[in-house]
C-alpha cells in the first residue's frame, strides 16, 4: 500500500511539473532566456524616423517587396496639417544611418491616420515587424519611436522606449471629427513617436501609437497612450500593396469610393459601423460570441472571430467601398 501511495505521489509529481513547464500564460512567452533589452535591441533596427518640411515622427518595417521598404506611419506625420493635401513623397531614416533617403506615399486610409510608404530597400538587416492579432489585457508592452525633443531634453531623432501595460484592447476614441477604434496601454508615445511601434514581449507589433497624453500642446510621458490595433493596420496594409501592384494611385480623402468609416459604441455594448453610402451595421458583442442582428457570426472571410478589433478588420476587407483608387 505504502508503494502504491508512493508510486501515486511520484506520479502527481511529474504531472504538476510537466504542466509548469509547458504552461504558457496569457500568450506570455514560456522563453524567459530574453530580456526586454534584447527584443528591443532586435526590432529597434525595423523602427525608422519620418520626416516633411514643419513635421517629425516614426514608422515602422513591415514587409519588403521587391526590393522595396514597405513601412506604416500616421497620416499626421505626413501630413502638415489637417486640411493640407498628402505628399506623394516624404523623408526616412533608418536606425543605422544619418542619411534621410526619400519614400512614395503609396496609399493611406485618413479615417485610421495610417499611412503606407515604400522605399528603395534602406538595410539588408533591418527587422521586419510581425503583427500579433490577438493582444490581451495587462500584457506587457513596449513603444519605440523617435523624439522630437519637445518637453524633454533627449537629442531630436533619438530612438526611444517606454514600458507599460494594455489597459484596453478595443476603445473608442474621438479626435476632431473623426472616430477612431484603438486600444489603450500605459506605455507612453511622446512627441515624435508618432507611427512608431507598440509591441509585446516577443517583438510583435500590437498596433501603431498614434496619440499620447497632451498638455499645454506638449505629450507628456504619462497617463494612457492609444494606438492603432495591428489587425485594422494590417488591413490597411494588405490594401495598399494589393492596390500598389496592380497600379492604382493612394486614396484621395473623403472620397465616395474612399475608406470611410465611422465607429461608436452603445450602451447596450453593441458597436454601430457606419460606412458611408451603406446602412449601419451593428454588431453586438455577448459572452457567447459576436451576433449580426439574430445571426452569430463565426467567420468573416473564412477566419474565426475572437475579438472585435478582428471582426472590423475583416469587415474592411469585404466592404466594396474600401478602395485603394
Amino acid at each position: 500500500m505504502n508503494k502504491k501511495i508512493i508510486t501515486i505521489t511520484i506520479v502527481f509529481a511529474l504531472i504538476l511539473t510537466s504542466l509548469t513547464f509547458f504552461a504558457c500564460g496569457s500568450g506570455e512567452d514560456c522563453n524567459t532566456s530574453f530580456t526586454a533589452q534584447d527584443i528591443i535591441n532586435t526590432v529597434k533596427t525595423g523602427v525608422v524616423e519620418v520626416q516633411i518640411v514643419g513635421s517629425r515622427g516614426s514608422g515602422v518595417v513591415v514587409d519588403k517587396i521587391d526590393g522595396n521598404t514597405i513601412i506604416l506611419t500616421n497620416l499626421h506625420v505626413i501630413r502638415s496639417s489637417p486640411i493640407a493635401a498628402v505628399p506623394q513623397t516624404v523623408q526616412v531614416r533608418h536606425y543605422n544611418s544619418n542619411i534621410f533617403v526619400s519614400a512614395s506615399v503609396i496609399g493611406y486610409a485618413a479615417d485610421y491616420d495610417l499611412a503606407v510608404l515604400s522605399t528603395a530597400l534602406i538595410s539588408q538587416v533591418s527587422h521586419i515587424f510581425d503583427f500579433n492579432m490577438r493582444p490581451y489585457q495587462t500584457q506587457s508592452v513596449f513603444s519605440l519611436g523617435y523624439i522630437t525633443g519637445i518637453g524633454t531634453t533627449a537629442q531630436i531623432g533619438t530612438l526611444i522606449t517606454a514600458d507599460g501595460i494594455m489597459a484596453a484592447r478595443e476603445i473608442n476614441i474621438r479626435s476632431g471629427d473623426n472616430s477612431y477604434f484603438a486600444i489603450a496601454t500605459t506605455a507612453a508615445f511622446r512627441a515624435g513617436m508618432s507611427g512608431g511601434a507598440l509591441i509585446d514581449r516577443q517583438g510583435r507589433l500590437l498596433g501603431i501609437g498614434t496619440w499620447g497624453y497632451m498638455s499645454d500642446g506638449i505629450v507628456h510621458p504619462f497617463g494612457l497612450s492609444y494606438s492603432i490595433p495591428g489587425e485594422v493596420a494590417a488591413a490597411v496594409v494588405d490594401r495598399v500593396v494589393e492596390r500598389n501592384t496592380e497600379g492604382g494611385q493612394f486614396i484621395v480623402p473623403n472620397s465616395p469610393r474612399g475608406l470611410s468609416m465611422g465607429f461608436s459604441i452603445q450602451m447596450d455594448g453593441s458597436v454601430v459601423l457606419t460606412v458611408a453610402g451603406r446602412p449601419n451595421y451593428v454588431i453586438r458583442s455577448l459572452p457567447s460570441g459576436f451576433y449580426l442582428g439574430a445571426d452569430r457570426i463565426e467567420r468573416i472571410n473564412g477566419r474565426e472571430i475572437e475579438s472585435m478589433s478582428m471582426a472590423l478588420s475583416e469587415i474592411i476587407r469585404a466592404l466594396n467601398d474600401v478602395r485603394f483608387e
